[in-house]
């Protein structure tokens, strides 16, 4: 029976709906939204895999790896190939990969996102992959380039942290296991006796042997802050200028502000942006308009999977009335209904056990 690896970022749905023809500032809310979309439902991974496809047309897992080759590709568009962003979209997509037993294809996407990491200021985030790939070598039974990959992560963490420091002690695991599967038994001892002496040094931490590697997301700390300064300086230059070109404008620099935030974790921050693009479609097009359905489903598809600033249950009523929009033209809003029914059923899924809808649903004794 193979190990599984488990890796720290996770799946998602696909849930981020985006007109075809999309604006540059259009381009970099779908791939924020996407990523954390992806970011958020990670830890429902397994869940979702043993429901398979549930009666949807596209499974989950499916939809997973769809919303990570969209992010690649919508990096690409939005902000460059060789931006640090389009390498957090490569290491997802290998974690997805990884996450369910697919070595071969996570050691293609680990190598790729690898150069995004290489001259990041963050050198704890190459340390991080440099982990996921050591330890997809490892899984590939590539010993001879899990090691050194290994000890390079290692280093950088010696230098950072420490040599006594307790995350150098799961950042061994696979080290060691490695020597051990090529026999290099001394070596293999070695490092377990250093990761008791980390242990009895740093009694209250917590260094055993860990195999499954729950990394950190991603993140670019300095590109991030600036973006969140162009992003609210776009904003403000949108309401400047509303009574010339009208409110859409004013909508988009929401938009990527609420999606920016949702991507960082955010979620205080985010809200109110996603909200607020609900309301100024309203005022600008009318609360029946496509557009107004559109910008439900997106805050819809955030709530529910925040239940630190309120239940899924939030979530719900947001996506009747985008479903309710959307049933008045069913011909002309298709795809779009269809996706919107199945983000909803896939969320009364995952946190009730069935797809059904409210008005559906038996009261609880």
């Amino acid at each position: 029976m193979k190990k599984a690896i488990l890796f720290g970022v996770g799946t998602a749905l696909l849930l981020t709906i985006q007109p075809a023809e999309a604006s540059d500032i259009s381009q970099e809310a779908r791939w924020f939204n996407l990523i954390a979309e992806i970011r958020s439902a990670g830890k429902y991974l397994g869940e979702l895999n043993l429901q398979g496809n549930s009666g949807f047309d596209v499974s989950p897992r499916q939809r997973a790896f769809a919303a990570a080759r969209e992010a690649i590709d919508t990096a690409d568009k939005a902000f460059g190939q060789s931006h640090p962003y389009k390498g957090t979209a490569l290491w997802i997509l290998a974690t997805l990969y990884a996450r369910t037993g697919d070595y071969a294809q996570a050691e293609v996407f680990f190598e790729q996102a690898s150069p995004f990491f290489e001259s990041s200021k963050n050198t704890q985030r190459l340390a991080e992959l440099l982990d996921n790939l050591g330890a997809t070598y490892y899984a590939n039974k590539k010993f001879d380039k899990a090691i050194p990959v290994l000890e390079h992560s290692l280093a950088i963490r010696e230098e950072s942290l420490g040599k006594d420091h307790p995350d150098i002690s799961n950042g061994l695991t696979y080290l060691q296991m490695s020597y051990k599967a090529i026999q290099d038994d001394k070596k293999a001892q070695a490092i377990q006796v250093r990761r008791e002496e980390i242990s009895r040094n740093h009694p209250a931490e917590s260094t055993w042997m860990n195999t499954d590697l729950l990394v950190g997301f991603p993140y670019f700390e300095e590109e991030d802050s600036r973006r969140e300064s162009n992003y609210m300086t776009s904003l403000h230059d949108a309401e400047a200028s509303a009574r010339k070109d009208g409110l859409p404008v004013v909508a988009e620099a929401l938009d990527v502000l609420a999606a920016f935030h949702a991507y960082r974790e955010e979620a205080a921050d985010a809200g109110p942006y996603y909200q607020r693009a609900v309301e100024v479609r309203e005022d600008a097009l009318g609360p029946e308009h496509v557009e107004v359905a559109e910008a439900l489903a997106r805050f819809a598809n955030f709530l529910s999977f925040q239940k630190s600033i309120g239940e899924w249950e939030e979530a719900e009523p947001l996506y009747e009335r985008a479903i309710a929009i959307l049933e008045t033209n069913p011909d002309s809003n298709a795809e779009l209904l269809k996706d919107t029914k199945e983000m909803y059923a896939a969320m009364l899924l995952q946190w009730t056990g069935s797809p059904e809808p409210r008005a559906q649903r038996k009261p609880k004794s």
